[in-house]
């Protein structure tokens, strides 16, 4: 019985590793270091100084996402850390369910679009 039971462990457990690796792979997807789960809303609501925290997070993720594009032979449109920031704060104005990692994504892909 106790073997039984440990093969459907065993099962169940690499039946949840394959889909946890699926969805790693969808396009669109990333691993999300720091501030993960923030809403918009919280970041609306927070204090200036935890704002300015969220928001080089955010401009720091836009860097990465044009180092990205960079190394395939594109660039972003360029402007500067009021620009982003601003457009972020306006942004999550507009969406305070949304996490901010998904703005940061429409701003990367406003600044991809701009390029074009």
């Amino acid at each position: 019985m106790h073997s039984r039971i440990a093969w459907l462990v065993v099962v169940a457990m690499v039946a949840g590793l394959s889909q946890s690796s699926s969805a790693v792979m969808q396009p669109g997807t990333f691993t999300q270091y720091g501030n993960y789960g923030v809403s918009c809303g919280k970041f609306t609501s927070s204090p200036e100084t935890q704002r300015e925290a969220y928001r080089a997070w955010l401009m720091g993720f836009v860097s990465g996402a044009g180092y990205g594009y960079s190394m395939k032979g594109t660039m972003l449109a360029e402007t500067d850390y009021r620009g982003g920031t601003a457009w972020i704060d306006k942004y999550c104005t507009e969406h305070p369910l949304d996490e901010i990692a998904v703005a940061a994504v429409a701003l990367v892909k406003e600044l991809a679009a701009r390029r074009r």
